[in-house]
């Protein structure tokens, strides 16, 4: 789990109730662990919170490794997964989930410490370890969920105004809502691309340059994080989840004309806070 220099990774229960009541995230996991969880398999969840998604594991799984670190979370999704009757085949470890390997080899890994941009959670940095311990020990890696992320960038003008009062700060908005307060000024622009079971970064660096065809008035990025939950080959389809958009503000807002160019750098560690984009977002217009 997160160093304590990462202060937003380890999430209080108090919190836990937006993530158990957001009905896109969670209906997108229940399908996609469903589709990928096969009856009798050993299913492994690291950080696994309230428990929620080692309990729809254990719908199909014949036995399910919880791994989460905060104490009192343990504590309550021990005492949830009773109250939901799968205490038999849920097993919750009071455990580091960058330290942990499990007793047996597992089909299925569950890792859903997700935000957007892959900033302020220790995803990249659990599964890149993860997947040299258990190489080292049992071979070959098992199925991930997601099984990839998508990072994608895009030009917007933001309405920053509340109340008469003008606050260009960074905002996080519902992926799956309209949103008034926005005017899309480009395409969405997939970035970067990361396959769980290859090598992973301990940076996301990634560079864009946007072609402006129309003119208008560009104050911030959308910063997009597309998960692949599960891949379908059979249905060339897959399952998806979008964390919440990050609306951050440009350092001054910029007429577009046609026939400019701007190019978008980035470059933050994997897991930083919010706040790393200050230094870590570079925009460049020639």
């Amino acid at each position: 789990m997160p160093s304590p220099a990462l202060p937003g990774a380890l999430i209080p229960l108090q919190y836990h109730y937006h993530m158990l009541s957001d009905q896109a995230r969670l209906g997108a996991f229940q399908q996609a662990i469903a589709a990928v969880v096969q009856p009798g398999q050993v299913v492994l969840e690291l950080g696994c919170g309230t428990g929620v998604l080692s309990f729809l594991a254990s719908q199909r799984a014949r036995k399910v490794w919880a791994v989460e670190l905060l104490p009192e979370m343990v504590n309550t999704s021990r005492h949830l997964l009773a109250q939901n009757g799968v205490a038999d085949r849920v097993e919750v470890i009071h455990a580091d989930a960058h330290d942990y390997l499990p007793p047996e080899p597992v089909d299925v890994v569950i890792c859903e410490m997700l935000h957007s941009a892959l900033l302020q959670e220790s995803q990249l940095s659990v599964m890149r370890t993860f997947c040299q311990r258990y190489q080292a020990h049992f071979g070959n890696l098992p199925r991930f969920l997601p099984e990839a992320t998508l990072l994608g960038v895009q030009l917007i003008e933001q309405q920053y105004d509340f109340a008469g009062y003008h606050a260009p700060v960074p905002l996080f908005r519902q992926a799956d809502s309209l949103d008034e307060h926005v005017r899309l000024r480009s395409e969405a622009q997939c970035v970067l691309s990361l396959d769980y079971r290859q090598p992973l970064p301990a940076s996301m660096q990634w560079a864009h340059t946007f072609h402006i065809e129309q003119s208008g008035l560009c104050n911030a990025l959308r910063l997009i994080t597309k998960h692949l939950l599960a891949i379908l080959p059979d249905t060339a389809r897959s399952i998806d989840w979008h964390s919440q958009y990050l609306h951050w503000p440009l350092p001054k807002p910029m007429q577009l004309q046609p026939g400019m160019k701007l190019t978008i750098r980035a470059n933050y560690a994997a897991g930083a806070p919010v706040m790393a984009l200050t230094q870590g977002l570079q925009i460049e217009v020639h």
